[in-house]
């Protein structure tokens, strides 16, 4: 059995942070991380790997990061937590026991099930994963016309990118404007013009019915029946936490099926926290409960738990 006083399950940028901060603040304690991914994506680069980077190889968060900082790490999945004997067990057999635990699983793109054709060829999602996104880029790279369904940041980036790089894009939002979560009007009307400035074909207040084709994408039909030709539709409809692994453990689960926690990130285990896209979140000013996943929360969220963790 390997021992660690700090275990971290996820080397996303929120995973990430909370090792080194943890460290800096608790030197004489260990702290190791596991994850899955061989390589790590900056997550808020991904859209311009289709683009401006040219290359997932340009936008990749150094190893050396953790190392330096003398933390641990161990590529594998963490498949089960016994909360009450703290031992986590990974996919190839290894229980890693531990004082303190982290999660910082992340989240997924959502794939609705609902939606008829999103199974054929050429229908992409924006996963965190450099092996997946270079499989796409390689899918894109022979298409040129694209349906990017979903009018968020990574749904605008992506278009953006693609759009620099001659492709066809036309985006699909069910809001009456891209953006419309984020911004006020009159920034969503300013950031629709430069997009229909550059050629960017937008579908504002309409939503997708059906992803049309024979094995391979054709067309996308929406909800007003208008059907749009293209070579491949990218959905960017959102993310969902990836608590299923917390709730397995048998930690609270809150909105929307976040991990609750409090607002030092600790769960409803005295130690056992969580931090980033996994957790339920808090707006700071109406104290009303979202789902805002951005690296900047996560990272802040990740400095306030390691900083907490033995207080």
């Amino acid at each position: 059995m390997e021992k660690t006083n700090v275990l971290i399950i996820g080397g996303g940028p929120a995973g990430i942070i909370t090792a080194v901060t943890a460290k800096s603040n608790y030197p004489e304690k260990d702290v190791l991380i596991v994850r899955k991914e061989k390589e790590v994506l900056i997550p808020c680069g991904i859209p311009y790997i289709f683009g401006t980077l040219e290359s997932s190889n340009k936008d990749l968060i150094p190893d050396a990061v953790l190392s330096n900082a003398g933390v641990g790490l161990k590529i594998d999945e963490v498949v089960s937590v016994d909360k009450e004997r703290k031992i986590a067990k990974t996919k190839d057999g290894t229980e890693i026991s531990f004082e303190k635990l982290v999660f910082a699983t992340g989240s997924s793109p959502y794939m609705p099930k609902w939606l008829k054709g999103a199974d054929l060829e050429n229908v992409c999602l924006i996963k965190k994963n450099k092996k997946y996104l270079d499989e796409v880029k390689a899918k894109l790279k022979n298409s040129k016309n694209i349906v990017v369904v979903g009018g968020g940041f990574i749904g605008v980036e992506i278009s953006d990118e693609l759009n620099k790089v001659g492709k066809n894009i036309t985006i699909v939002e069910i809001l009456p404007h891209v953006l419309a979560l984020a911004f006020d009007d009159e920034l969503v009307n300013a950031a629709e013009d430069i997009l229909k400035s550059r050629g960017v074909t937008l579908k504002t207040g309409v939503g997708i019915k059906e992803i049309l084709g024979n094995k391979k994408v054709e067309a996308v039909l929406l909800d007003n029946n208008e059907k749009i030709e293209c070579d491949a539709v990218i959905l960017s409809m959102g993310y969902r936490p990836n608590s299923e692994l917390a709730e397995k453990t048998g930690l609270r689960i809150g909105y929307k099926k976040a991990i609750w926690a409090d607002e030092y990130m600790r769960t409803d285990h005295p130690d056992i926290l969580a931090v980033g896209d996994c957790v339920e979140r808090r707006n700071f000013i109406t104290r009303k409960l979202g789902n805002i996943m951005l690296a900047s929360t996560a990272t802040s969220e990740a400095r306030i738990a390691a900083a907490n963790l033995y207080k």
